[in-house]
């Protein structure tokens, strides 16, 4: 049986290994495209074919590439590799992802205003947004000038680093794992009223003018 999403094995000596394979092929089950990203070496990023330093985390292959077919991840997470690469997904066809500040989302969850509706969440601690995993071209009136905490949907073919990706020192990780949404997705209208509704509760204005949501 697979480990759950971002676990950290350890070889026989004992060093920790992320088990970015193991989490990409288990992405790619549910359907979600993969890619592989810039690999973080505990200073710097990292290309993982070559081993020569990058200015960011980003994909390492073209994004038009983004698969599920097994035989392309193994190989681009193959023992060839100089450093093991990040595991990002890309949105579009399958999912959207609805980004939000950290602190928002914290009171949603607080006060259980999304309960079990929230479809898989995922944190991104560098970044200090959650993102939630929607179903694609769910969201009414994207273009709306008023949305909950800086409310933000991913264009798509835009990359999200998941589990076990590292960054900047720190992972990111899940808040609601896929394998406990069995993964299915949210309905992005139940999202932001969720947030609306937690920030409501807290006494703060849910709404403020910003620019338009578009993908």
């Amino acid at each position: 049986m697979l480990a759950p999403a971002g676990t950290e094995v350890r070889s026989e000596e004992g060093r920790p290994i992320e088990n970015a394979l193991k989490n990409a092929l288990r992405y790619a089950a549910y359907g979600w495209p993969v890619l592989p990203g810039t690999a973080w070496d505990g200073f710097r990023f990292r290309n993982p074919a070559t081993g020569q330093p990058e200015d960011r985390l980003r994909p390492a292959v073209a994004k038009e590439q983004a698969t599920t077919t097994a035989e392309i991840i193994l190989r681009w997470w193959s023992d060839k590799a100089h450093v093991m690469p990040s595991v990002l997904l890309q949105t579009g066809d399958v999912f959207d992802v609805l980004s939000v500040d950290a602190p928002v989302a914290r009171m949603a969850f607080e006060r259980d205003t999304l309960q079990e509706r929230c479809g898989p969440v995922l944190f991104s601690p560098w970044a200090g947004r959650t993102f939630f995993f929607v179903q694609p071209g769910t969201l009414v009136d994207p273009g709306a000038r008023q949305n909950p905490g800086d409310l933000a949907l991913l264009p798509s073919s835009s990359w999200v680093p998941v589990p076990p990706t590292r960054a900047h020192g720190v992972n990111a990780h899940w808040l609601v794992s896929p394998e406990v949404m069995q993964g299915q997705l949210a309905d992005a209208n139940t999202i932001r009223e969720g947030l609306a509704g937690a920030m409501r509760a807290k006494g703060l204005r849910a709404w403020k003018n910003r620019q338009p949501i578009t993908k």
